[in-house]
């Protein structure tokens, strides 16, 4: 059985890995969360749900009690080499081939120490600073530069009643922050009024927020939306900007910051080839 380790805040984390899977149609295997979203994407089955409140503690607990039980072969770990706080360690997962699924980190405040720790494979997904760079470069005999193959937007998805007859469509994509989500969509208002438009918003986000002239609502996956829109507004995490590579002409990234998520240098590279 493979297992994979998702601790992180946000929808993003668990999305990249569902990618992950699909890509390599991997069948046995569990994620490791502590977020709520992942059973919006996995089946319950698949899911060791740990509570949010009580981690890092109850992952100590994991490691120790219930990880040997479970006869994994292979543990995946998604962005954070050593675990989110560090908490992952070799005498923890010893017998276990370990990979790691590398994104661009703001290295400087992550670094960990843990000199013993190897990798099986790492897959590098995105350019990584030079320091992160050469971390990974030295843990490891195989190192795969990896393209994740998101699906292709499909408009038939989408409810005909939900499509709004007014045009033009600015479309506003973001989770996770309701703050963050309001201010790109003030941002995008502004940018109209600049310009002397009056579109109609559709604010795709699991936050309910106030729109004056649109709508607000969860829809999954939001690049159905992408080809119908005349503009659109989204922050610059990993897995939208992989997604809005081929509507980047009519398209506004806004950075947010993030403790280790370095989205002003993607927002400012992402059409640079790796």
């Amino acid at each position: 059985m493979k297992l994979f380790y998702t601790m992180g805040g946000g929808f993003g984390h668990l999305y990249r890995v569902s990618i992950f899977i699909n890509q390599f149609k991997i069948k046995d295997f569990k994620i490791l969360t502590t977020n709520q979203l992942a059973y919006t994407l996995f089946d319950s089955k698949n899911i060791l749900f740990l509570a949010p409140e009580t981690y890092p503690f109850e992952i100590e607990q994991f490691l120790q009690v219930e990880f040997p039980t479970l006869l994994v072969s292979d543990l995946y770990i998604d962005t954070f080499p050593f675990g989110l706080l560090g908490e992952l360690s070799v005498e923890k997962i010893e017998y276990v081939k370990v990979h790691y699924i590398a994104r661009r980190l703001i290295w400087e405040k992550y670094k960990r120490v843990e000199e013993k720790f190897r990798f099986s494979t790492i897959y590098q997904i995105e350019p990584l600073e030079e320091e992160h760079r050469q971390f990974i470069a030295s843990r490891t005999d195989k190192l795969i530069q990896l393209d994740l193959h998101y699906p292709l937007p499909d408009i038939s998805r989408i409810p005909f009643n939900l499509i709004p007859k007014q045009k033009p469509i600015w479309i506003v994509v973001h989770t996770f922050k309701k703050e963050e989500v309001e201010s790109l969509l003030h941002y995008a208002e502004e940018v109209a009024a600049l310009q002397n438009i009056s579109p109609f918003f559709v604010v795709l986000s699991d936050q309910a927020i106030e729109v004056r002239n649109g709508i607000c609502f969860s829809y999954f996956p939001a690049m159905d939306w992408f080809p119908l829109a005349d503009r659109i507004f989204a922050g610059a995490g990993f897995n939208i900007a992989q997604q809005i590579k081929p509507f980047l002409s009519k398209t506004t990234l806004i950075p947010f910051p993030r403790l280790y998520d370095d989205q002003v240098w993607r927002a400012a590279t992402i059409v640079k080839p790796m």
